[in-house]
């Protein structure tokens, strides 16, 4: 009888553990990296597939504001240096046929001020 609380207890912790998240920032790099040379004022025109493609991965996961303030925070951590990018990264959604998005954040942008459309 005893086994079938601990059971339960591991379910339940299995179910919370499985539920979406938002992405971690080595998962918002990776997905991202494509995205460098448009972000970076690379003069073509239009951000590369994969870059829209993992662009649009990231976003699907963000469902709640906390989610959003992670990924703002990973963009400034992993994404953003030294360089006047923050138009840029603005444009990616719009730029990918993307219904979401992105203010344009830079390493000064307060991320609890993000909001989901």
């Amino acid at each position: 009888m005893a086994r079938l609380p601990v059971f339960l207890c591991f379910l339940l912790l299995a179910l919370v553990g499985s539920s979406s998240a938002a992405p971690s920032c080595p998962t918002v790099k990776t997905q991202l990296a494509p995205c460098h040379s448009y972000v970076e004022g690379n003069l073509k025109a239009d951000p590369s597939e994969a870059c829209c493609s993992g662009l649009k991965d990231i976003l699907e996961l963000v469902k709640t504001k906390e989610d959003g303030v992670a990924l703002c925070n990973c963009i400034k951590t992993t994404v953003i240096d030294d360089h006047d990018i923050p138009s840029r990264i603005a444009e990616l959604p719009k730029k990918c046929g993307l219904p979401y998005t992105i203010p344009p954040i830079d390493k000064n942008f307060d991320c609890n001020k993000i909001s989901l459309n």
